[in-house]
């Protein structure tokens, strides 16, 4: 099941605000942080310059959750139950 759109903006706010957090704009040519939203799943990538901030970017992958409608409870895939309060706290309506 796809996120409704007010579901996608709070995970804009929410996410986006952690990622942007996470890699200020002053490490921006080390390190970024993303995620992209598919279907019912978050997937935050981690991207860092091969060799220097000029050459190709490598992305990674770092965390992926999904999100049950059913219970309303996030997990993250691979790693167990991302709890309330855990990773991020993400509510969605």
């Amino acid at each position: 099941m796809a996120f409704s759109v007010r579901q996608v903006s709070n995970i804009h706010r929410v996410v986006g605000g952690l990622c942007r957090r996470r890699a200020p704009d002053e490490f921006k040519d080390q390190i970024r942080l993303g995620y992209v939203i598919e279907n019912n799943q978050i997937v935050i990538i981690e991207a860092r310059p091969f060799r220097d901030p000029t050459s190709e970017w490598l992305e990674m992958e770092i965390a992926k959750l999904r999100y049950i409608a059913q219970s309303k409870e996030w997990n993250s895939i691979g790693n167990g139950q991302v709890e309330n309060g855990g990773f991020i706290n993400l509510t969605l309506i």
